[in-house]
């Protein structure tokens, strides 16, 4: 999934390096293999049953420990893949046990157009945002049916394939959140995060249940419901693609990872007695992180009022990072992490956690590369899975034996007297280019096969843009059977358009004898070089090589 799917990670608000601590203790329990999957979760109340969504349109079910053959619901075609789409999540209404209601979060496959050619005189021609209803037997069905559809919302996203968000999650009164990108291409061309006008770039709220003629309800008590060119389903907004959010099953609070552009990935934190994001001000595009954007290194420009700043960020670095949100851990067996915020990096495959409200204690909890992270999950009881988009592994966090007996509480609603928020300018708030440059640029990244990286003096890499870009390469080494990544050096610079920058990637000299052992001793070493290049308008390409190292 494109910016998901080769994407940004590393650095706190203080500015701190990543701290290289770690939870030792904490390990992964195989749930089982599947078809890209994208989000783990159990039916509210359940202990015994687990449903894996598959991206590509099917939610694989796993009862008492065991995945079934028969897909517990299949919609594949309904949806629609192309770019960062697919059915990316599903949520379990709080009476599902009676009612059997659960909603999927997919794009649509509209009839062909998925190429969706991204011309800014086209329109509707790239998947739209569905939210559909769909109905089981209740508390003891295996599966659900697709012919009990119905759907509850739409979004349109017309222009790019990028930035869809892709999270549900029901809070104990029956309202349904949902979250959406702000529509795609970079630097939100067309300032739909901060105009109050559109549903994209928000985190909307609704009661799903159909009322009358109506799909859904607006609950009375949305921060600007009834305020005139405001839309009254959304729910917190400036936003820039909200992959994953969660609200803590103990406290309600909300806690948004939000993935970033150039700059900055960030982690956002609004507690329930304050609404639990209700009527909030994340920023974007005013800002990214605690930058202005576009940046410049100076401060973000709001403050006070419904702005919320991000408890936690890190930087962008060679050649992407991409957070995914996670939950704050509510599993009791898992004692070292309980009450710490859970997130991960796509890219790294890097599991930290976070102390809350504050943001402080970034620590690692899990790095496995590779081992992207695309969604966790959470089982009733809270216990916390993590799924990986690439291998298909879904797995359980834990740190010894731990059995699901008590079911916890969907997350506790908001207070619902909470008063008056400033709404969001019902329009735009930023200049659109006619034409804005939305390409990206092609990058031509080369090392061979095979490379001697001792006599040589590190790794050659040979890059090359066909527009003026700056370029950012980097890459590691992996030795076979000693668990070990050695780092090589970054280097950074711009080209012209259409030549080519010959790169050597260094080694440290402590990395450089580390590598001369293993090579001695026969041992099997793989090198991947990465590469990021960006055009002058801010589109970004990126790529990576694999290659083996002899003496």
């Amino acid at each position: 999934m494109v910016r998901r799917l080769c994407l940004i990670a590393s650095l706190s608000i203080a500015g701190a390096a990543l701290p290289a601590s770690a939870s030792a203790a904490v390990g992964l329990e195989s749930v089982g293999s599947f078809a890209n999957p994208i989000h783990v979760i159990s039916p509210p109340g359940d202990l015994g049953r687990l449903l894996v969504v598959e991206r590509g349109g099917q939610v694989r079910l796993v009862k008492d420990g065991a995945p079934q053959s028969t897909p517990f619901l299949d919609i594949s075609n309904l949806v629609s893949e192309v770019g960062e789409g697919g059915l990316l999540s599903i949520a379990l209404a709080p009476d599902y046990a009676t009612s059997g209601r659960l909603y999927a979060f997919y794009t649509r496959d509209n009839g062909g157009t998925d190429a969706c050619s991204s011309s800014l005189t086209d329109a509707d021609v790239c998947p739209p945002i569905r939210v559909d209803e769909y109905r089981s037997a209740g508390a003891d069905a295996d599966t659900a049916s697709g012919a009990t559809r119905r759907q509850v919302m739409e979004i349109p996203h017309p222009y790019f394939v990028n930035h869809y968000g892709g999270q549900l999650q029901f809070d104990a009164g029956g309202r349904l959140y949902v979250s959406a990108g702000d529509g795609g291409a970079g630097g939100d061309p067309f300032g739909n995060a901060q105009n109050g006008a559109t549903l994209l770039g928000k985190i909307l709220r609704i009661d799903p249940r159909q009322s009358g003629g109506a799909p859904y309800t607006v609950p009375r008590d949305n921060p600007f419901n009834g305020i005139g060119g405001v839309r009254p389903e959304l729910w917190a907004y400036g936003l820039r693609n909200p992959f994953r959010f969660s609200l803590d099953r103990q406290t309600g609070d909300m806690l948004i990872g939000d993935v970033g552009q150039n700059r900055l990935e960030e982690v956002d934190f609004h507690p329930r007695a304050q609404g639990a994001g209700r009527g909030r001000n994340f920023g974007w595009k005013t800002c990214e992180g605690t930058l202005r954007y576009p940046i410049d290194e100076g401060p973000c420009r709001l403050s006070g009022g419904t702005y919320v700043g991000p408890i936690h960020q890190y930087p962008n670095a060679s050649p992407c990072r991409s957070i995914t949100g996670g939950y704050v851990v509510r599993d009791a067996s898992l004692e070292e992490l309980a009450g710490r915020y859970l997130y991960a990096d796509y890219c790294t495959g890097e599991v930290r956690r976070l102390n809350v409200p504050g943001g402080g204690g970034d620590a690692l909890v899990l790095n496995r590369p590779p081992f992207n992270v695309a969604s966790f999950g959470e089982d009733a009881c809270g216990r916390v899975y993590v799924a990986e988009l690439g291998t298909g592994a879904v797995s359980r966090l834990t740190d010894g034996t731990s059995s699901c007996t008590a079911a916890l509480a969907l997350p506790p609603a908001p207070p619902s007297t909470l008063g008056f928020v400033e709404p969001p300018p019902p329009g735009p708030r930023y200049p659109v280019a006619a034409t804005p440059d939305l390409r990206s640029p092609l990058l031509g990244l080369r090392t061979g096969s095979r490379q001697r990286p001792l006599r040589n003096r590190g790794v050659i890499a040979r890059v090359r843009c066909d527009e003026p870009c700056s370029f950012r390469a980097g890459g590691h080494l992996s030795i076979r059977r000693a668990g070990r990544r050695i780092a090589l050096r970054q280097r950074t610079g711009a080209l012209a358009a259409n030549t080519t920058a010959r790169l050597r990637l260094r080694l440290s000299s402590t990395s450089a004898r580390a590598l001369r052992r293993a090579l001695r001793r026969g041992r099997r070493v793989r090198a991947r070089v990465e590469a990021r290049v960006r055009d002058r308008s801010g589109n970004l390409t990126t790529g990576s090589r694999l290659l083996r190292l002899t003496r």
